[in-house]
């Protein structure tokens, strides 16, 4: 991520979490938006990430030591339904088209 992306970050961060409860974060890449919504998150924090040494870094951390936060392996397509219902999901959505077509349709 670059410097002048951080702003936008944050501010993606506190609207997804502007309804509290439940916070969905498909990938966990730099951390700055987990960070965030650790600050506005009142129930619980979700984070799916489908790189083996990103999830095992990130586990045994002081990230997978937070109580109200889990960290799951996987490709969120295969994850997220397992799950319940979430209030608010981040996902920096990419020029994939074709992944960002499946978001909007599992999640609209």
């Amino acid at each position: 991520m670059m410097a002048r992306e951080k702003p936008m970050m944050e501010a993606h961060a506190k609207a997804v979490c502007s309804g509290g409860g439940h916070i969905f974060n498909i990938g966990f890449g730099t951390g700055l938006v987990d960070t965030v919504i650790q600050q506005y998150v009142s129930v619980t924090h979700t984070i799916v990430e489908a790189h083996p040494e990103v999830y095992e870094r990130k586990l045994h951390t002081s990230w997978g030591e937070k109580d109200n936060m889990k960290i799951v392996f996987g490709r969120w397509l295969n994850v997220l339904p397992q799950f319940a219902s979430y209030d608010g999901i981040f996902m920096t959505l990419t020029e994939n088209t074709m992944m960002t077509s499946e978001f909007l349709q599992l999640c609209c």
